[in-house]
């Protein structure tokens, strides 16, 4: 061998050597990516004895991988962190933290922690009666009532001495804005004396179900009410008054809306059609954000009438009264107008024949006689009435009666 060989030109051949090692890692690298995964891992404790348990919880773990996928797309999911306790009893121990993967090439380069301390005691377990811790506010003008958990009694285990340093046990609701009632599932929390939570404990049930009442509490006002009314009464008929009951209702909602508002008008009852009064149930047109105080019947009242008309009647001429042995001869006129007036029904559905005009000739003899017309002398049907006779007299001329 040639030693001068070897020993010559050193520093070229640990250059080369150098560079021939970054190409290797280089080429070995290209398509891996190396980096610590965004999220932490949970750290499951594995093979506890039956009667045990941990004082405390375990932290999650950090850990830098080397994949093929990008560290991006790498979720805490894809791994398994583990400490193993078999045959561990009751103190104080330190395990190693052991993570796996499916992910394909994927290799995991560290882990923190590499190990954990863990304390172990006996397992006891305890019930204690839930108390309901609220956050936040339903929404303006809307209050809570009476609040229901169920169960209200829970089982809480853990490690002896967690379990004995429990002063309460709570479910914490937050109130965020609500207008209708609540019922919702709630964790449970276990708390100290001063207040530190607890966390290393099993809850039986792990959850409450909180039940709350959310009512409106909005200012008041007491407003009038209006009637309005569309259509019109039957031919014939007319309006005579339309009253509403209530005259005032009581109505809730923001003061800045209530400020708004100084009446309500009913919406439109239909008068189409009406021949005699009646009663109709209507209902508020309430303006956005108002309400009724209480549920309010609303019940329009209405009264109608038959219009009154005239109405022109030829009418004849009638006497009574006439003395023994003596004739009508001639009389002028033998018919008149005779002007009635009443309901617009009734006066519309007499004829003229219902209309008797009758003159006394009471003592009068023979000869031309002329009488003057009287409305006394008008008989009309019930409820109608002889305003006027157009005419002033009648000229009758009375003779012997013909042998």
């Amino acid at each position: 061998m040639n030693v001068k060989f070897l020993y010559s030109n050193i520093p070229l051949k640990l250059l080369a050597i150098f560079l021939a090692l970054v190409a290797w890692v280089y080429v070995a690298n290209k398509d891996f990516h190396v980096g610590t995964v965004d999220q932490t891992i949970p750290v499951v404790a594995e093979n506890l004895g039956a009667n045990l348990a941990l004082t405390d919880t375990i932290p999650s773990a950090t850990i830098k991988v080397r994949t093929t996928k990008d560290l991006s797309a790498v979720q805490a999911k894809d791994f398994v962190a583990r400490v193993d306790l078999s045959g561990l009893g009751s103190g104080s121990h330190k395990v190693p933290v052991v993570v796996s993967t499916t992910l394909p090439n994927t290799q995991i380069l560290s882990v923190n922690p590499q190990s954990i301390s863990v304390t172990i005691e006996a397992k006891t377990e305890k019930t204690f009666p839930v108390t309901l811790e609220t956050s936040g506010a339903v929404a303006e003008n809307f209050a809570t009532g009476e609040a229901k958990v169920e169960p209200n009694i829970v089982t809480v285990t853990g490690a002896a001495s967690v379990v004995g340093r429990i002063s309460k046990v709570t479910a914490k609701l937050v109130l965020n804005g609500e207008k209708t009632d609540i019922k919702r599932s709630v964790a449970l929390q276990a708390q100290s004396e001063s207040s530190v939570v607890l966390s290393a404990v099993v809850f039986d049930p792990a959850t409450v179900t909180v039940s709350v009442p959310v009512q409106r509490t909005n200012a008041t006002k007491t407003v009038k009410v209006n009637l309005k009314t569309s259509g019109a009464p039957a031919s014939g008929f007319s309006l005579v008054s339309a009253t509403v009951a209530p005259g005032e209702v009581e109505i809730t909602g923001k003061e800045s809306d209530l400020a708004k508002v100084s009446s309500l008008d009913t919406n439109a009852v239909d008068l189409n059609g009406l021949t005699a009064d009646t009663t109709k149930v209507t209902t508020l047109a309430l303006p956005e954000g108002i309400s009724l105080a209480q549920e309010t019947q609303i019940t329009a009242t209405l009264k109608v009438t038959a219009k009154v008309i005239e109405r022109n009647l030829q009418v004849d001429v009638q006497f009574s009264g006439l003395g023994s042995g003596l004739s009508i001869v001639s009389f002028v006129p033998a018919r008149v107008v005779v002007v009635v007036s009443g309901a617009a029904n009734k006066v519309n559905s007499i004829s003229e024949s219902d209309v008797k005009l009758t003159v006394s000739l009471a003592g009068l003899t023979q000869g031309e006689h002329t009488i003057p017309f009287a409305l006394s002398q008008v008989s009309t049907p019930q409820d109608i009435t002889a305003k006027s006779i157009q005419a002033a007299s009648v000229v009758v001329t009375i003779g012997p009666t013909n042998p």
